[in-house]
């Protein structure tokens, strides 16, 4: 009897170190959960089961997936505005591995995103641009977030400060900079009524929506590319990339070399899903 007991315990020990090797990086026994270290020097995340696991060049942090914890409140990583949550920065996206994933990790059309890219709303970290709205969509997904829609953005922006392009460089939001990206949260006077931060520049921002239908098209049908399915596009005016038939998906907020021209009412609505931009980025929302 005790030779079958001890067998059963080291035949059980096994069995969970194999349920454990073969738990994709992003799980762990609270499934709302992701633990992760970040190092002190440059903000690189990695994704770890126990937070004991952190050096000490490394700081532990929890991820809350979304619909963690009470179901009327917002995760520590999104404010509540009205019925919805977003995201209080803009999104940066890291691949299984907990590490800044690339544009190139998965396809422009998103069709093989799935558990390959997520997006993580995190302080201090350098925001993610140069992903399509397909990609963007499918991190938002992968994290049970989605793309908040316009209004919705328009919504969690309102009260972030419009300064007409004067930019002070370290508290004001980043308008003025050509180009170069802040760290999320760093501009501690770009900050909504809501408190989610740099809605006005930084980067662009892609919304759900899409412009669907434009009455001076004549209703004239063309067909996508071949990785888009050689699909048939009806009824709108093409966006850039117009090789890809797509119409526009609307962008907001400017970016962080358009001066006064970013702000809370700012919308961009001449580049088509498919395209991609190194000061193109976006946020993600969820229901309550």
């Amino acid at each position: 009897m005790k030779r079958l007991f001890v067998f059963s315990t080291v035949l059980g020990m096994i069995f969970g170190l194999l349920s454990l090797t073969s738990m994709p990086a992003f799980g762990n026994h609270d499934p709302n959960v992701i633990h992760a270290c970040v190092k002190n020097n440059n903000g690189v995340l990695s994704v770890v089961s126990d937070p004991s696991q952190c050096s000490s060049n490394e700081t532990p942090i929890e991820l809350q997936k979304a619909g963690a914890g009470d179901e009327d409140t917002c995760p520590d990583d999104m404010v509540e505005v009205g019925d919805f949550c977003i995201d209080k920065y803009e999104a940066q996206v890291v691949d299984s591995d907990g590490n800044p994933a690339a544009p190139t990790d998965c396809s422009e059309n998103g069709n093989d995103c799935t558990g390959m890219i997520f997006a993580r709303s995190v302080a201090g970290v350098t925001p993610s641009g140069s992903f399509t709205w397909f990609q963007a969509q499918q991190a938002c997904l992968n994290v049970g977030k989605r793309l908040p829609t316009n209004a919705e953005w328009q919504g969690a922006a309102a009260g972030t400060p419009d300064t007409g392009g004067a930019d002070d460089g370290s508290t004001t939001c980043n308008t003025v900079s050509a180009g170069t990206v802040v760290s999320t949260g760093s501009r501690s006077n770009c900050e909504s009524n809501f408190g989610a931060f740099d809605m006005v520049g930084n980067l662009f921002e892609w919304v759900a929506d899409w412009i669907q239908d434009n009455p001076d098209s004549d209703n004239v049908s063309s067909i996508s590319t071949a990785l888009y399915g050689m699909d048939i596009i009806f009824g709108i005016d093409e966006a850039f990339p117009v090789e890809d038939r797509f119409p526009a998906a609307l962008l907001r907020g400017g970016d962080s070399g358009i001066s006064a021209s970013a702000g809370v009412f700012s919308l961009e609505a001449d580049l088509a899903p498919s395209a991609s931009g190194v000061v193109l980025g976006f946020r993600c929302a969820r229901n309550l």
